[in-house]
């Protein structure tokens, strides 16, 4: 357990890091800052590990009351989930604005194994915009749809040295849109990115409640 705790703070000040990197410079340096954060993972035989984050751009969210002063500044629980696998064995974790929480061992072979499988084609422009036919001016028109605001889903590998930044938004993924059917819709949901990211909720659904908060 010493191991883990120890990892789990390298692996979320790792994740912060390039997170801050990406306001600035953000090819350049989060290079570099992968690269060095690699090294020091690999020392500790870790090589294989995926950091999975949801969250919504000008959503309505429901505010957690607390006197802590971390949770004041960042009201709402803001979950980052963390898989990671250490000599055959999936760990699996989780990081809020106001918790954390104990590291589990759980069974996500059938994640490792389907990204294994895709990693060489999956990416982010696997998805196509909302679609929608329209009549103007009494002729049918397809035209593009999009949101200002909507629910994200980052993902972050880094397995074998290599790393890769994936990032979704759910509203190319809506069957229909004011009543008018999303002509991608079939297309978006069977995307190689759409269905890891379904295998990354399903182990998140299946896994999360089993995690103790540490005091």
């Amino acid at each position: 357990m010493i191991f883990m705790k120890s990892f789990f703070t390298v692996l979320f000040i790792f994740y912060l890091a390039s997170s801050a990197l990406a306001q600035s410079s953000y090819e350049k340096k989060l290079d570099s800052a992968i690269n060095y954060d690699t090294q020091e993972l690999n020392k500790k035989g870790i090589d294989t590990i995926c950091i999975y984050k949801t969250y919504c751009v000008g959503c309505l969210l429901p505010i957690y009351a607390s006197t802590d002063t971390v949770c004041r500044r960042q009201p709402y629980e803001n979950n980052t989930y963390f898989f990671w696998k250490y000599q055959g064995v999936t760990w699996f974790t989780s990081k809020s604005y106001c918790f954390n929480y104990d590291s589990i061992a759980i069974k996500a072979d059938t994640m490792w194994s389907f990204y294994n499988l895709v990693k060489n084609k999956i990416d982010t422009k696997e998805i196509k915009s909302a679609e929608v036919t329209a009549v103007v001016q009494g002729k049918k028109t397809k035209n593009y749809v999009s949101v200002d605001h909507d629910t994200h889903e980052d993902i972050f590998l880094l397995i074998g040295g290599s790393h890769k930044n994936l990032s979704l938004t759910e509203f190319p993924f809506q069957k229909t849109i004011d009543d008018s059917q999303n002509i991608n819709y079939t297309y978006n949901c069977n995307t190689s990115i759409k269905k890891f990211q379904v295998l990354l909720d399903e182990l998140v659904h299946t896994n999360n409640g089993k995690l103790k908060k540490l005091k």
